[in-house]
């Protein structure tokens, strides 16, 4: 187990990489010298269909971001999934390594810029997209095609016991900011889910963050590819992640209606599609 810093770092993550398997006593992989025909010489349909067999595609086909963190991570199913015996095919083997961490403490390449072989978690594979122009679009075109995409809207530093804290939705953010714009027509699965917010935070018409959504809409209007694209709105519990209220606990019928009125307020804007 190596690990040279506490945040991810690339270029630390490759040197905690090349050290791991000195001392194992592996050669890294030299640079190939043959002259027969190379990976970017083939057809690009070839070339597709062969990237979608990397870690640019997840075990399951889905990726979370959320605007707390703002960067893509994956998840095993959790619950009462019960992981397959064998080690290739199960979600299990590629997701939440910390939790088997020893006492020495977490050697995970996602959260650090660390090396272990305990570690088999699914990170975006960085290195894929900065070979070349031509291989840097092509996993752009694998990864955002490939890929479903749930955004997650809740952030742990926000006061969720009051008016909507943001001035921007998460949906904005993911779409506008994080999403390369050439890259929105790639997308064919997105699913924007909101935490159980109380009647009060649920943004109003008048909002910004809403205001924000109707004109990222009409952004994205001309950018989508609208038969090939799914969009589903989730408003879910959040367990651990809720609010301290109760979401088990009666309501009146003036919150109910203040909270019918917030999903309204994010279906409104999607009828522009």
């Amino acid at each position: 187990h190596i690990r040279l810093a506490s945040t991810p770092d690339p270029g630390l993550a490759e040197l905690a990489q090349r050290a791991a398997l000195k001392a194992r006593g592996l050669a890294a992989p030299k640079p190939t010298t043959t002259k027969g025909p190379t990976f970017l010489a083939l057809p690009r349909e070839l070339r597709i269909r062969i990237l979608e067999f990397t870690e640019l595609v997840t075990p399951n086909h889905e990726i979370w971001w959320c605007r707390q963190d703002s960067k893509y991570t994956w998840f095993d199913l959790g619950g009462d999934y019960k992981c397959h015996n064998d080690t290739f095919r199960s979600p299990c083997a590629f997701s939440e390594c910390w939790y088997r961490s020893t006492a020495i403490g977490c050697f995970c390449h996602r959260r650090h810029a660390a090396s272990s072989t305990a570690c088999t978690c699914w990170a975006p594979p960085a290195p894929v997209f900065l070979v070349c122009r031509t291989l840097y679009q092509d996993a752009q075109l694998v990864f955002f095609s490939s890929n479903r995409f749930i955004v997650h809207d809740l952030a742990l530093l926000g006061k969720l016991n009051s008016e909507y804290p943001f001035p921007r939705l998460a949906a904005s953010q993911f779409l506008r900011d994080t999403v390369p714009g050439h890259c929105i027509t790639y997308l064919r699965f997105l699913e924007f889910v909101f935490p159980p917010y109380l009647a009060v935070t649920w943004a109003k018409a008048d909002h910004p963050a809403i205001l924000d959504l109707h004109d990222t809409i009409l952004w994205l209007r001309d950018r989508i590819n609208g038969p090939a694209l799914t969009i589903r709105l989730v408003a879910a519990e959040s367990g651990t992640l809720a609010p301290e209220s109760s979401y088990t606990d009666t309501i009146t019928v003036a919150q109910g209606d203040a909270i019918s009125a917030g999903y309204a307020q994010l279906l409104e804007p999607l009828a522009q599609l």
